[in-house]
């Protein structure tokens, strides 16, 4: 009996350390996507000025109908990132934060729920 104890603890304690593992790499991905996003509103402010000093410089406003279709697709790139973020963060509250002890205090994701 004593040794199905110590397996039951040796098996929660490689299954707490497969969940904080599978934590370890998701907030990092967070992290990166919330960077793309900067970058991509950044870009988009950047190329809304390219745009406009290209127009007024050529003395031609068609030149500034450009832009409409380079913000949709930034916009779309930053809506990619923002699923992706969603998706890592309902996974880390669904299935990660619910298994690990209170005291590791890692509930952000199910707190901004």
């Amino acid at each position: 009996m004593n040794t199905n104890s110590s397996n039951d603890a040796c098996g929660s304690r490689i299954e707490r350390d497969l969940v904080l593992a599978t934590y370890d790499a998701l907030r990092p991905e967070i992290l990166r996507a919330i960077d793309n996003e900067d970058r991509l509103v950044q870009l988009a402010i950047i190329a809304l000025e390219a745009v406009i000093t290209i127009a007024l410089q050529a003395c031609n406003g068609v030149i500034a109908l450009a832009y409409p279709f380079l913000a949709l697709l930034l916009a779309l790139s930053w809506a990619g990132e923002e699923r992706g973020i969603r998706q890592k963060g309902a996974y880390i509250a669904d299935r990660i934060e619910f298994l690990l002890p209170k005291e590791l205090d890692i509930g952000w994701d199910t707190f901004i729920r």
